[in-house]
């Protein structure tokens, strides 16, 4: 009856009838495993000595109790979820400077335990960047951008060729000139293979036109068609004799 009358003088009984209302079944199979009903969590309560403070409130559902040196955090935040009501007994209220410190001064009952602290004690920061203390000591904006250059390659640009050959220019006039004399003439390279292979074309036609024989002989022909033409000789000669 006191746990009750307490919730209700600091407004916190809502939360409890919140709690009554939420209890339905659950929807998987953990109903059969001895779980089968689920409701809503209430407010936590966090004291510093359990003087009947545990079975005070046990009975009531959805209230939770937490001691002050043992604070859990899935508690606190069940399900990742800030914003759980939390009622804190006055004892354990004070506790709290003693046992985790302040920004001023270590903790007393841990060792070497600092509150964390933001870095910045200002956290406007675009008001910090345009005061005139920071305004006064930082360097100019550079607002011309040095872009990098294309580097030219100069057997492909006449221009950068000249200015390191200042002969290039004349040089490949000169090439070009020489190359336009010999297309307008045909005394190119080109233009002599050409006729050159032409001439032999037509000297081979001609030579299969007058009957010459174009196949080589090997040696053994050459020399079987020599002894033909001596025997033929020899032949010739004692026929004339005897006549």
């Amino acid at each position: 009856k006191e746990a009750v009358a307490v919730l209700r003088k600091v407004g916190a009984w809502s939360d409890i009838l919140k709690v009554y209302a939420s209890k339905h079944t659950r929807a998987g199979v953990g109903k059969m495993r001895n779980r089968r009903t689920v409701m809503k969590r209430g407010p936590v309560i966090v004291y510093d000595k359990d003087n009947g403070v545990k079975k005070a409130f046990r009975n009531i559902p959805g209230v939770s109790l937490l001691s002050v040196e043992r604070l859990n955090l899935l508690r606190l935040t069940p399900g990742g979820h800030v914003g759980r009501f939390v009622i804190w007994t006055e004892s354990a209220f004070k506790k709290l400077d003693a046992l985790y410190g302040t920004w001023s001064k270590k903790s007393q009952e841990k060792v070497d335990f600092n509150l964390p602290q933001p870095i910045m004690t200002n956290s406007d920061l675009g008001r910090l960047l345009k005061a005139f203390e920071i305004q006064s000591v930082l360097r100019a904006p550079i607002k011309r951008q040095a872009r990098r250059k294309v580097k030219k390659n100069p057997l492909k640009n006449i221009g950068l060729m000249s200015r390191l050959n200042p002969y290039a220019a004349v040089q490949k006039r000169q090439t070009l000139l020489r190359q336009l004399k010999g297309r307008r003439t045909g005394t190119t390279a080109e233009t002599k293979a050409a006729a050159r292979k032409a001439r032999s074309h037509e000297s081979i036609r001609a030579k299969r036109l007058s009957g010459v024989n174009l196949v080589k002989k090997t040696k053994t022909q050459k020399d079987a068609a020599t002894k033909k033409t001596t025997t033929v000789t020899t032949k010739t000669t004692v026929t004339t004799k005897s006549s």
